[in-house]
């Protein structure tokens, strides 16, 4: 055998240990070697030693100065994959009985707050329908009656509006109902339009 070919065999097996030695290393807790050209480069393992995040719901997803998709609701993504919806309440759900213009979900309101918006006529019983404000503990701040500003027998879109006065809660979150006429009494007929709100 020439010396050329024995240099050959001795090369291959000096670069299959080098690979198996590699291939061993990459399996350890140590940082993964990457071949960048010609040079060994360190690269560290991502994401492994990090804490997980303490990120739960969207505002702090939003406070945490994370990327905010402009849609609606509004959708905020952290940095590692997680997306949190703002929560509007059942506003999409509503839109064919009932659209409110003031206060819009999550809106900052304080006292007095004038109440507006439009409902179908059978939302209506009189020319009117309830409305309450409850703190984020579930507490009632405060009922009162939205009046119709228009004719109300009607299928179409009626406009309404509310005027409501409140103590400032303890809490900093609440939801505002506006529920629809039911003179039945029956829970079948019953429907609210729920709007969180921010004191």
């Amino acid at each position: 055998m020439s010396k050329t070919s024995l240099l050959i065999i001795s090369l291959v097996i000096i670069a299959v240990l080098a690979v198996g030695y590699l291939l061993t290393i990459n399996q350890s807790d140590t940082p993964n070697l990457v071949f960048w050209g010609s040079h060994l480069q360190d690269q560290a393992i991502s994401n492994t030693n990090q804490p997980e995040t303490s990120i739960s719901n969207f505002d702090e997803c939003l406070a945490a100065g994370n990327t905010i998709l402009e849609s609606y609701p509004r959708q905020c993504q952290t940095d590692d994959g997680k997306t949190f919806i703002e929560e509007i309440g059942n506003e999409l759900q509503k839109l064919d009985f009932i659209k409110i213009d003031n206060p819009r979900p999550n809106q900052q309101i304080s006292s007095p707050l004038n109440i507006t918006g439009e409902a179908v006529g059978l939302w209506y019983f009189e020319g009117d329908f309830s409305v309450r404000l409850e703190d984020g503990n579930g507490a009632t701040l405060v009922q009162a009656i939205a009046l119709a500003q228009g004719e109300w027998m009607t299928e179409d879109f009626v406009p309404f509006m509310a005027d409501i006065e409140f103590d400032q809660p303890e809490t900093d979150t609440g939801i505002l109902y506006l529920e629809k006429a039911n003179p039945s009494g029956l829970p079948e007929n019953d429907d609210k339009l729920i709007v969180p709100v921010k004191f």
